[in-house]
């Protein structure tokens, strides 16, 4: 294995390490809480107004504190800004991962990819499918890997325009799938399948332009 691939693997899987565990933990948490806000189950019936105020601030503390550590994490890790954020998209999309897996350990929630879930509460619920953070993690893990592997080869990773313009886009329109239907207080009739595929192809395009650029970058 070439000296590269050594480091390459070596921060990958300490990062995914803390990642998987931080999943765990967080998986704890939510069940803990589901026990005590939502004994009969936490389905499609889920009310929010069942958590009182204080709950739901401290919550939302968490949730921030949690974006905070995940960062921290990546900045502490090897590379350049550009390879740091995409560290922080390879440890979310690990962290998230793992979340769904520890949880259907402990309750076998979710039943299905398609189950619903509250998938963040800043500044308003979001709302979607379990399969639509799982595929945004899964491409972000992929994507990030690629940027590990090229600035460590190449020394350096190469962006442009159009890749930072097709990502943001599409994550937007990913944003926008989860929080058209807030502020409500339950899972909404119907997910917008319609967006989160566009939302998908954007950031497909960015990835592949991504590969492009950086393939020929020797």
């Amino acid at each position: 294995m070439k000296d590269y691939s050594k480091i390459v693997l070596k921060q990958l899987l300490l990062l995914g390490a803390f990642a998987a565990a931080f999943g765990y933990v967080e998986g704890a948490i939510a069940h803990y809480l589901r026990i005590h806000f939502y004994p009969e189950g936490f389905g499609v019936n889920l009310q929010l107004k069942a958590i009182d105020t204080h709950t739901l601030f401290v919550e939302v503390g968490r949730e921030l504190a949690t974006m905070v550590m995940l960062a921290a994490a990546a900045a502490l890790s090897r590379g350049s800004g550009a390879r740091k954020f995409a560290n922080f998209v390879y440890i979310f999309g690990i962290w998230d991962i793992f979340y769904y897996i520890s949880l259907y350990v402990f309750e076998g929630w979710p039943a299905s990819l398609i189950t619903w879930d509250v998938l963040f509460l800043v500044p308003v619920p979001w709302f979607g499918p379990v399969l639509s953070p799982v595929l945004l993690s899964a491409i972000g893990i992929t994507w990030a890997v690629f940027v590990n592997v090229f600035e460590e080869k190449n020394k350096t990773v190469k962006f442009n325009y159009k890749i930072t313009g097709l990502l943001a886009a599409g994550l937007v329109i990913s944003l926008v799938s989860f929080v058209i239907d807030s502020p409500a207080d339950t899972f909404p009739e119907k997910y917008h399948w319609e967006l989160f595929a566009l939302s998908i192809s954007v950031i497909l395009a960015s990835f592949g332009r991504f590969l492009y650029i950086n393939r020929k970058n020797k």
